[in-house]
């Protein structure tokens, strides 16, 4: 779905057919929502998502040491990246970072953009800034600008 959704809204630019890229844009955040009901509601798939995550760390040969750091990094970008959306930080707003843990698991929450947000509501459009393919970089190797 979302591989069909890229290359509909590619067509519509290519046509200039703005009706069209609507609708392929529609196509595309129905494929994101279906991504997020399975990795929110499906336990095979989060444990597949964890396997596959666990074998990338060891593939680049990450020590889980330094997830946490790496997830604070991460915080940190997105911070400055919504802050280019045009969202108004307060200096309290651009410190908070939590990483809480019961011995199990690790729970990190930033207050940065979100994966794929490129623009605020109500606010224009900033697809030139590559936002809008955050979850692409993060699954399809070597193509991230990180």
């Amino acid at each position: 779905l979302w591989d069909k959704a890229r290359e509909a809204e590619a067509e519509a630019d290519s046509l200039g057919i703005d009706a069209r890229r609507r609708q392929a844009e529609e196509q595309r955040r129905n494929a994101k929502d279906a991504i997020r009901g399975l990795l929110q509601a499906n336990p095979e798939v989060q444990a597949a998502l964890l396997r596959a995550v666990a074998g990338k760390l060891a593939q680049y040969q990450y020590d889980a040491a330094s997830v946490p750091f790496e997830l604070w990094q991460n915080a940190d970008d997105a911070v400055c990246e919504l802050g280019k959306l045009g969202e108004t930080m307060t200096s309290a707003d651009e410190d908070r970072f939590i990483a809480k843990s019961d011995g199990a698991r690790l729970v990190a929450v930033h207050f940065g953009r979100l994966i794929n947000q490129y623009r605020l509501p109500g606010g224009p459009s900033r697809e030139e800034l590559g936002y809008k393919r955050d979850l692409e970089k993060m699954v399809v190797q070597s193509i991230s600008d990180k």
